[in-house]
């Protein structure tokens, strides 16, 4: 077995959310066994179920039920049939084909087949179109062939190793094809139609989500009638709301709460180290950043140690690099020790005037990376050369700050590795033409690195190449990697079966009846 499949089981075990068995008849009983609908406590209001076109992860927790992909992750991290039922690639790699799952409909009464796979992917793959996704693996896509009504063929511009499980990301789920040819790209976002197991009943924002079973769905009638995501940004709001069986499950608990809960004998905590990394982003098409000198001093500024181990209590881990040690590629880097003084002499060698403000951005419905985000600013200020003004945002004007490289300086990010391959997070946040490109960084030794890799399909070669993009990131001070996270959830005792998958799967759950 080789170390990039042992890396991908690994990761089976710690990360994202998948509930499984089975639960039905009526909520109005107090047998849990018999409950109908399941209710989750979110952080924050999702922005767009368009999955190509999404870039937020409260959303793509939630259309996560909505849609299904061609291929999907299992409980071990690989990856199995969805609607697709068996594929093979050429020898070059270069032309995937597809035999579909038949009498499949979307919850719009269209029929799934061979065209409206082509349809998703050609939209997803036309680079006019200017969705969020395209980097990811729609720039790869040279023409889709709907060969008949079961097969369909994807011709590559060039190989791709993690082209099939770049296919299980949730941007990859397959959309009604009438919705997509009938629907302006806002009405995408707000009414989704997928063939998944459940389908948007009523979305009030800020407020709630709710979901109802699709009848129809080719799998069989789901196990719940109605699930329900309430928006709760307050932390203690969605414990107490937990508590008070308001809700079933809570996402995103604080490690401060973690004991709270555990001393509630009718609640437990799930807690998984998660393939996501938390940074600091550098806004480096803007002064004083775009010297190499001052984004070098600000990474010397921050104690990463004292960061994890004392603010956080050691619940994560100091980053080494810009990706997790649960992807692969990743090499630890000396990742600059903490130096102040090293720090303030790079700002004196650069010509940096004292008293200028950066503006740090964070958005608010990610509360447990506010710690950091004060840990951040108290320490960049304590340069004496910086006032650093932190600004929370909710999620929808914080995703559109950062699309305007003249209304910040910094920005807090964390970002989740679904599929545990590099390619897609390191290409989307360093490549030039990238809508995700939030840093606005660009070095063409490292586009060539990245370029390379993703076509590369020598494991040993790929390996190599990674770590020669890494410290590159590393070297140019692209960003301030901080810790590697660890994710809590909290829940009712009574709801069983729980695994660790990349995102939130509430297909089927189970309550005990004690």
């Amino acid at each position: 077995m080789s170390r990039y499949h042992k890396k991908i089981i690994l990761i089976t075990l710690l990360l994202g959310l998948s509930l499984i068995s089975m639960a039905c008849s009526s909520n109005d009983t107090s047998d849990p066994s018999e409950r109908t609908e399941i209710r989750v406590g979110i952080t924050g209001d999702p922005v767009s179920f368009d999955p190509q076109n999404a870039t937020d992860s409260v959303a793509r927790n939630i259309f996560n039920q909505i849609f299904d992909n061609l291929v999907t992750l299992d409980e071990d991290m690989e990856v199995v049939p969805e609607l697709a039922k068996e594929w093979e690639s050429s020898d070059d790699g270069t032309e995937w084909t597809f035999i579909l799952e038949e009498d499949v409909v979307f919850q719009d009464g269209e029929p799934f087949n061979a065209e409206a796979v082509k349809i998703n992917f050609e939209r997803l793959s036309d680079k006019d179109n200017n969705l969020a996704m395209y980097p990811d693996i729609g720039q790869n896509i040279e023409s889709i062939e709907a060969k008949d009504d079961v097969t369909v063929i994807f011709n590559l511009k060039e190989p791709k190793y993690s082209f099939l499980r770049d296919l299980t990301a949730p941007a990859n789920g397959i959309m009604s094809p009438k919705s997509i040819e009938s629907k302006e790209r806002e009405e995408i976002s707000k009414e989704p139609v997928g063939a998944g197991p459940y389908k948007l009943k009523d979305w009030n924002p800020g407020d709630s989500v709710e979901l109802e079973a699709h009848a129809d769905y080719w799998r069989g009638e789901p196990e719940f009638e109605t699930v329900t995501f309430k928006v709760v940004q307050e932390n203690s709001s969605r414990i107490t709301m937990l508590s008070n069986d308001e809700i079933d499950l809570a996402s995103t608990i604080p490690y401060t709460e973690v004991d709270r809960i555990k001393n509630d004998d009718n609640l437990a905590v799930d807690e998984v180290k998660q393939n996501r990394i938390l940074y600091t982003g550098i806004n480096s098409d803007v002064e004083p950043l775009d010297d190499i000198r001052v984004r070098q001093a600000l990474n010397y500024a921050i104690n990463k140690e004292e960061l994890a181990n004392q603010l956080l209590d050691g619940n994560v881990s100091p980053a080494t690099a810009a990706i997790t040690d649960l992807t692969f590629g990743h090499t630890p880097l000396d990742n600059y020790p903490y130096d102040l003084e090293k720090a303030k002499q790079l700002l004196e060698e650069a010509g940096i005037e004292k008293g200028q403000t950066l503006r740090l951005i964070l958005a608010s419905n990610v509360t447990e990376d506010v710690p950091a985000a004060e840990f951040v600013q108290n320490s960049l200020e304590q340069l004496e050369y910086f006032d650093i003004k932190l600004e929370k945002q909710e999620l929808g004007t914080y995703l559109e700050t950062l699309t305007n490289p003249d209304s910040y300086e910094l920005f807090m990010r964390g970002i989740v590795n679904s599929v545990g391959d590099p390619d897609r997070a390191l290409r989307e946040e360093f490549l030039p033409d990238s809508q995700q490109n939030y840093s606005n960084y660009s070095n063409p030794d490292l586009t060539e690195l990245l370029e390379s890799a993703s076509s590369e399909m020598d494991e040993k070669k790929r390996e190599e190449q990674y770590a020669d993009a890494l410290k590159i990131i590393n070297d140019e001070a692209a960003r301030i990697p901080l810790y590697e996270d660890m994710y809590y959830w909290g829940k009712h005792k009574n709801l069983e079966g729980i695994i660790y998958k990349p995102r939130l799967n509430l297909r089927h759950a189970k309550f005990s009846s004690e």
